[in-house]
């Protein structure tokens, strides 16, 4: 076997020498190989008259004075006592592995040369091993003390100059611990537990005041507000929970102009990145994105109501991974360094001799259908600060975007900022069949670069997005295919006019049909769903 893992407590110790055997022998003498030996005098238990059949360490003396260890394996003695076979020779003098021999420490021995029972160096370390938990000590409980009321210490030899300690108390009765060598506490009685403002500990007791106590608290810097209040009197929970609780970013319903402690209005205003960076970590730009450095802005909820994120409903237009034509003076190429999404953004490399009313750059692009659409969405960064209306987006059922069927001014950028522009659409019912999308420069800004990234439609795709609105004006496709006629006979003797589609008049000399003429005043309808209104706050 390898070195032992466990300290072998079926090892036995005894003493072989008796008053009536004082002097045992080997009986006959051995080989430097031999394994089976036989003995002057059994070795025997205390009771000085059981036979030892456990496994125990032998030792054989020559006449130069060599002590040979074999090891006696359990079983290997006779009935007699007499006769021990299968023993292992020469076992190493050092080491914690008992059961293996070898050579060079196995000797021959003469008839009569003294055995007895070696207690080894190997011993020693067996032992050594198991106090010092370098190998398992074979029990199943371990014994510590003097059997007296006395404080019992087990300590950490480490480094420090005070050594950590565990110790039963005889004071308490129980015990404790000490992760510094000096100050300790108990284990498992509640009694280690501090009390706090309205919090008493005793004996292990935790009672809390709930009058106008704070219960909890949130040590954390910068978190110091936040705390579960009672009520003073009544020990009810007061609105202060909800001034302290809540994850960062949540949303919630409130009933008046006026948020609690750590929440703000949902109303779309730009604040701070530095004061509100919590918030700022956990939305980003996902509400809007400020001055681009150092604001922010919240969610809007003015005249809108929340619906659910749906990612399925996002359609993309242009995903950017393919280069653009290029307007006169512009250069387009793949920006693989500085994009928002996949692997590339167009840029568009506007010269300073590019003027005002061009084309920046376009692109062809599969059939898109935006009818039922309010809006485009896109991300756009640009070299310099842009206002709004000096660039605009462009849409077109033609090639080359020649004939747009939409043309939307494109809001202010900051310059270097990736920002997500929404756009909305005026026509969508008449979208249809767009093949072309791209960039129309209104202003002349001079040289600048810009990156156009992951142009889609979709109204609930991505946190933040808007869409949707309060009135709405039917358009002509959106209803259903059909055309009226009423009947009429002849009118007037000589015949009747009535209004056809096209507008002109048509004589009728027989009883007939035509189409009617236009009615509606074409307003606008009230698209609101019955409402209440109320305000949304935001969780700082």
């Amino acid at each position: 076997m390898a070195d032992a893992t466990m300290y072998p407590s079926a090892l036995r110790i005894f003493q072989w020498q008796t008053l009536t055997d004082p002097n045992p022998r080997l009986a006959a003498p051995i080989s430097a190989v031999a394994t089976t030996i036989t003995v002057t005098a059994p070795p025997l238990e205390s009771d000085n008259t059981t036979v030892i059949t456990g496994s125990f360490l032998m030792g054989i003396k020559n006449d130069e004075g060599f002590v040979e260890t074999v090891w006696v394996p359990a079983g290997a003695v006779s009935a007699d006592g007499l006769t021990l076979t299968g023993v292992v020779r020469g076992i190493k003098r050092l080491g914690i592995d008992y059961t293996v021999g070898a050579a060079a420490n196995a000797s021959a021995f003469n008839q009569d040369s003294p055995v007895y029972c070696n207690v080894s160096a190997v011993e020693r370390l067996l032992l050594s091993g198991a106090f010092t938990g370098t190998i398992a000590s074979g029990g199943t409980s371990w014994k510590i003390g003097a059997g007296a009321d006395d404080d019992i210490t087990v300590t950490a030899y480490n480094a420090d100059a005070n050594k950590p300690f565990f110790r039963y108390d005889k004071a308490t009765n129980a015990w404790i611990y000490s992760n510094d060598g000096t100050s300790s506490t108990p284990f498992g009685t509640g009694a280690g537990v501090t009390g706090g403002d309205g919090i008493t500990v005793t004996a292990g007791d935790i009672d809390v005041d709930l009058t106008d106590t704070v219960i909890f608290k949130d040590a954390r810097t910068g978190n110091e507000a936040r705390a579960v209040v009672t009520k003073a009197a009544d020990g009810l929970i007061d609105n202060t929970f909800l001034t302290n609780s809540g994850f960062t970013g949540e949303i919630k319903m409130w009933s008046t102009t006026t948020p609690p402690t750590n929440w703000l209005i949902c109303d779309g205003s730009a604040i701070s990145r530095t004061t509100y960076a919590t918030l700022f970590g956990v939305v980003a730009d996902s509400f809007g994105g400020g001055d681009g450095s150092t604001t922010f802005n919240l969610p809007n909820f003015k005249n809108r109501v929340p619906i659910g994120l749906d990612t399925s409903v996002k359609t993309v237009i242009d995903d950017c991974e393919a280069n653009w034509t290029a307007g006169a003076n512009v250069s387009s190429d793949l920006d693989a360094v500085d994009f928002k999404t996949g692997s590339n953004s167009v840029k568009l490399t506007i010269a300073d001799a590019a003027g005002a009313g061009q084309i920046l750059g376009y692109k062809v692009i599969s059939v898109a259908n935006l009818y039922g659409q309010t809006r485009v969405g896109m991300w756009l960064k640009s070299s310099i600060d842009l206002d709004a209306g000096d660039l605009q987006y462009k849409l077109d059922d033609t090639a080359a975007i020649a004939s747009a069927l939409e043309t939307i001014n494109i809001p202010a950028l900051t310059a270097g900022v990736w920002t997500k522009v929404y756009l909305t659409l005026a026509n969508p019912a008449t979208d249809l069949n767009l093949i072309s999308h791209g960039i129309y420069q209104v202003n002349d800004k001079g040289a600048f670069t810009l990156n156009i990234d992951d142009v889609a439609y979709g109204e609930n795709y991505e946190i933040g997005a808007t869409g949707g609105s309060k009135t709405y004006t039917q358009h002509a496709n959106e209803m259903a295919n059909h055309t009226h006629y009423w009947s009429t006979s002849q009118v007037g003797g000589g015949g009747a006019s009535g209004p056809c589609p096209n507008g002109a008049a048509t004589s009728h000399g027989t009883t007939g049909s035509w189409a009617s003429g236009g009615w509606g005043g074409g307003l606008a309808a009230n698209n609101m769903q019955p409402y209440m209104t109320i305000n949304y706050i935001i969780r700082t």
